[in-house]
C-alpha cells in the first residue's frame, strides 16, 4: 500500500473490481491464478465460459483514514478490439450530472457521462484513443475529477508508474 495525497494505493484489488469487469465482459468468467505487478498496476486474468484467457490492469484506490474505497480503474482489451478499454467505477453518492473526468498530469481533461450505477457504485467504461493512451503511457500521475452530491469536486491521484509496462503484458484476446 502506497500513501498518495490521502489515498492509498491497494495493488491487491477486491472481488468486486474482477466482477465488475467479468460484468463488462457479458460472460461468466471463472478466476485464474496469473497476477503480475507491475509497480502501481496489479494484472489478473480469468477464464471465459468459452476457454478463452481474459486479462486486465487496475488499480483500486482507497481513503487513507477510513480505507473507503473512491476509485476502481481497470484497462484491458475486449474480445476482437484494438484499443484498450478503462473501466472506472466510483462509490454511490456522486453527482451524476457532471459526468467523471480525466486528466493526465497538467494536460487536456476528459469527460465521460456515467453509464450505470448498482449497488457496487458508479461506472464509465472508456475506449483509449490514440491521444489519451499516449498520453497515459507519457504520464507520471492521472486525475480522476468526480463531483460530490454537494457538487463539491474530488479529484483523485492516480499513478502512472508500471501503466505502460503492464497494458504491454495484457495479452489481447481473439
Amino acid at each position: 500500500m502506497d500513501d498518495m495525497n490521502g489515498f492509498s494505493v491497494w495493488r491487491p484489488y477486491s472481488r468486486a473490481a474482477l466482477f465488475l469487469w467479468a460484468a463488462l465482459m457479458m460472460s461468466p468468467l471463472l478466476a485464474v491464478a496469473d497476477d503480475a505487478v507491475f509497480k502501481d498496476w496489479q494484472m489478473a486474468c480469468e477464464l471465459s465460459d468459452r476457454g478463452q484467457r481474459v486479462c486486465h490492469i487496475a488499480q483500486r484506490l482507497s481513503l487513507k483514514d477510513s480505507g473507503e474505497t473512491v476509485l476502481i480503474v481497470q484497462v484491458g482489451y475486449l474480445p476482437g478490439g484494438t484499443q484498450p478499454v478503462a473501466l472506472l467505477q466510483v462509490p454511490l453518492g456522486v453527482s451524476l450530472p457532471p459526468g467523471l473526468m480525466l486528466q493526465v498530469d497538467a494536460g487536456k481533461i476528459y469527460r465521460w457521462p456515467y453509464e450505470s450505477c448498482d449497488a457496487g457504485g458508479c461506472a464509465v467504461t472508456v475506449s483509449l484513443g490514440d491521444n489519451l493512451l499516449k498520453a497515459l503511457q507519457a504520464g507520471k500521475m492521472a486525475y480522476v475529477i468526480m463531483a460530490e452530491r454537494n457538487r463539491q469536486g474530488l479529484r483523485v491521484p492516480v499513478s502512472l508508474m508500471g501503466f505502460t509496462a503492464g497494458l504491454a503484458a495484457v495479452p489481447r484476446p481473439e
